[in-house]
């Protein structure tokens, strides 16, 4: 029965991709104001700190009101971008945004809105019982949007992902790293 539904699933997340129900499913690019791809330069009014992670530069959102930092100062609970660290100006590769979601309804809002918008999300399977998600991916280009409800920090996080962009930067590192040896 699981497999029915997961092939019944694909299928129409297929045909929504594809446009065959007559829709023209583009991924977004913008999340609470900020765009993959802008340069640092565009958003800089809306950054109050930079800090670097693994996978390089992240600059640290200022809260507008709807995204706030949210409890502890932990990764997940602030808003931030990851920038690409090989172009010669740094943009937008990713975005992590938060809301506060005492019960789960910023989530049921924002899922609902999702689906009518992108069709039919996967849900990630392997997070605890005390959380939800839902993900969309798109192929061109290479493009991910990921809503999870955090029950345990009471949280909304929403990511987007232009994998074509993370790919190129690793793909830069890489070369970066082999030629320093």
């Amino acid at each position: 029965m699981r497999l029915l539904q997961l092939l019944i699933s694909c299928l129409f997340v297929t045909c929504l991709i594809t446009g065959a129900y007559g829709k023209d499913i583009t991924p977004p690019k913008c999340l609470g104001g900020v765009c993959l791809l802008q340069t640092i330069d565009e958003i800089d009014n809306k950054v109050y700190g930079y800090g670097k992670q693994v996978f390089g530069t992240i600059a640290f959102l200022k809260d507008n009101g709807r995204f706030a930092t949210t409890g502890a100062q932990k990764i997940e609970t602030l808003n931030w971008v990851s920038l690409t660290s090989c172009e010669s100006e740094k943009v937008v590769k990713s975005i992590h945004r938060v809301i506060k979601d005492e019960q789960g309804k910023e989530f049921d809002s924002l899922f609902s809105e999702y689906e009518l918008k992108y069709g039919v999300g996967e849900d990630l399977g392997y997070l605890p019982s005390d959380q939800k998600s839902a993900q969309w991916r798109w192929k061109n280009p290479g493009t991910d949007l990921t809503l999870i409800w955090n029950g345990r920090l009471n949280i909304v996080s929403i990511d987007l992902n232009s994998y074509d962009s993370i790919a190129n930067d690793i793909k830069c590192q890489k070369q970066a790293n082999l030629n320093d040896k």
